[in-house]
């Protein structure tokens, strides 16, 4: 049997190739024994969570080796993202530097994110009371983006040095 986070992260791999529009170089990066923490063209860190839930608010809980994680990633990544998947409804990704600016300290080993959206309206990521201060779009742009402007980035370079 399948185990269902594999279909959610299968999901929003799938959705970042197909975004893309060219081929990825995808690298898994497991460091607490869970297959969460992908190296997207060896510059863009991803870190998956899911929740099963059908309906809005989905949660999603990150203990301590969670946040361990996504620090280690971080050294590895130029920059990283957190890809919320949020039951069949779609994919929330946040860039680390805002999502670890909500995370708030509980006095427990677990911190709980809530994902909301209204019908045809976009993410709303909240914790504890911080909440990102935009809604996110729905889906992986972002870091279409920001993969984008790096592979523009090496190419420009590329040329530079053709031309030295």
């Amino acid at each position: 049997m399948i185990p269902e986070y594999q279909f959610c992260h299968g999901a929003l791999l799938h959705e970042l190739v197909v975004e893309a529009g060219y081929e990825l170089r995808i690298a898994l990066r497991d460091f607490h024994g869970r297959p969460d923490a992908f190296l997207i063209d060896g510059e863009v860190g991803v870190l998956i969570k899911h929740s099963s839930a059908r309906l809005t608010p989905w949660l999603f809980t990150f203990a301590r080796e969670h946040i361990a994680e996504l620090q280690n990633l971080r050294t590895h990544a130029k920059v990283c993202f957190i890809c919320l998947v949020c039951g069949e409804d779609g994919f929330v990704c946040v860039r680390d530097s805002d999502f670890v600016e909500i995370l708030s300290p509980t006095g427990t080993d677990v911190v709980s994110v809530r994902v909301d959206r209204r019908p045809r309206k976009m993410y709303g990521v909240s914790s504890s009371g911080n909440a990102l201060n935009r809604k996110v779009a729905k889906g992986v742009q972002e870091i279409v983006a920001e993969l984008a402007a790096r592979r523009t980035r090496v190419q420009s370079d590329l040329v530079r040095e053709a031309i030295a």
